[in-house]
């Protein structure tokens, strides 16, 4: 039996369906399964066996052996496996059993299908049998294809005669056991003989020249029989060698085409050594450089990234200033009107002050005309104004130097305002650096 494909569904820990192609391992003549305990290498040897002959090794129908094969996140689980038999023809065999959905742990009894390969198509079989596609019964598929763990010493003690059924049923020995053939010239000659004997019972008058040519006769039979049976021997000596020396022949064709092609994978591995060297080489000394190269475009592109940001900081910071610009330009008219208006406010002041004064000469000549003393009085009040509007008017020369330069209010402005400036990078810088 030689393995094609396996699909495995709700099987042990295979929850998702998988599918495993053995036709690339059956290619390369020996291929071995690996894997950690607990990973599923048992699983698929057991779907195998499950889906041919509905048993396993590991659990038997008491065993609840569908609920315990079923993935508990699963609620189907299902085997298919194609496989060539012994008489090279391909076959499908298929499993599928369900969970009850209102009993968790009642799973339905597994429903099987057999299919043969024909005319491009797969033709459901009439019956299930594996016994009949595969050529084995299950105790010899166990113990030959498929041996569980730790029974093989059990295949080694095997009786003689249990070993003896096993390697005819393997090997179709049958048609080299000799007993059935002999039996049969037994019993085709003791027919003749038992016929050969009625027919001398017909005769009423039995001479003993009669007897004595029936016994020579006999003893000529017999003497041809055992000549037959030992040419027979001979031949199936001849025969065994003949098959003997055609297996090897056979062997040995089979080791010369496998060296061929060993040869042919030598030069080929050849190359490839020599390319995996050459790639190696090359690898160890382009390597840091497009390390370095990929580093460098990186360090360009956040140079370039950098720029762009430093350019948008530098057009807002020109758009502020203009703004800034136009609108000191707009003030400056004001700022300069600024020292004349307060000239003008310090003469109102002075006229106010004369008027208040006028207002009390007023007063005072009233008072003069009716009487001398508030003259007198008038005169030295009048001293007081003037000595205060003197006062004044030294105050406001004093106050004339101290009045600001309109281009240091200028300078200050931009001072200001290159300094607001100044301040909004460093903290745009502070953001860059904290992200």
């Amino acid at each position: 039996m030689i393995p094609i494909q396996l699909t495995l569904e709700g099987i042990y820990s295979y929850q998702e369906r998988q599918k495993i192609d053995f036709e690339n391992l059956t290619e390369a003549g020996l291929f071995g399964i690996f894997g950690a305990v607990g990973s599923g290498k048992s699983s698929i040897l057991e779907a195998i066996s499950f889906a041919l002959y509905g048993e396993t090794e590991r659990l038997n129908s008491r065993d609840k052996r569908a609920y315990n094969m079923m993935n508990l996140k699963s609620n189907r689980s299902y085997i298919e496996f194609d496989f060539i038999n012994f008489e090279n023809k391909k076959y499908r065999a298929t499993r599928e059993f369900r969970r009850n959905s209102k009993n968790f742990e009642d799973v339905k009894t597994p429903s099987v299908t057999f299919y043969e390969w024909k005319n491009e198509n797969w033709i459901p079989l009439d019956h299930s049998n594996a016994e009949e596609i595969v050529g084995l019964s299950y105790a010899n598929f166990k113990r030959t294809i498929i041996i569980p763990q730790g029974q093989f010493k059990e295949f080694l003690e095997l009786g003689a005669a249990e070993r003896t059924n096993m390697m005819k049923e393997i090997f179709g020995l049958q048609r080299f056991d000799l007993q059935n053939n002999v039996s049969l010239i037994n019993a085709k000659n003791r027919s003749e003989l038992d016929q050969l004997e009625g027919q001398l019972k017909g005769f009423e008058e039995i001479t003993e020249e009669q007897i004595t040519a029936t016994k020579e006769n006999l003893s000529l039979e017999e003497l041809k029989f055992k000549e037959t049976l030992k040419r027979f021997r001979e031949t199936e000596e001849k025969y065994i060698k003949l098959k003997g020396l055609k297996d090897d022949f056979e062997w040995l064709n089979q080791k010369k085409s496998d060296f061929e092609k060993v040869t042919q994978q030598k030069s080929e591995i050849d190359i490839l050594e020599t390319r995996t060297e050459i790639y190696d080489r090359i690898s160890r000394i382009f390597t840091p450089l497009l390390s370095e190269k990929r580093k460098l475009a990186q360090e360009i592109s956040e140079q370039h990234q950098q720029k762009e940001l430093q350019q948008k900081i530098l057009n807002t910071t020109e758009l502020q200033f203009e703004k800034l610009k136009s609108e000191l330009a707009s003030i400056q008219p004001q700022y300069e009107a600024l020292s004349q208006s307060r000239i003008q406010e310090n003469d109102l002041n002075l006229i106010l002050q004369m008027m208040k004064v006028a207002d009390e000469i007023k007063i005072l000549k009233e008072r003069t005309e009716n009487g001398f003393q508030k003259v007198k009085e008038v005169e030295a009040q009048q001293k007081v104004i003037q000595q205060k509007i003197e006062e004044l008017s030294k105050n406001a020369e004093l106050l004339k130097p101290g009045k600001l330069d309109p281009g240091l209010l200028v300078n200050v402005g931009n001072w200001f305002l290159e300094n607001k400036k100044l301040q909004e990078n460093l903290s745009g810088q502070i953001k860059k650096s904290r992200c």
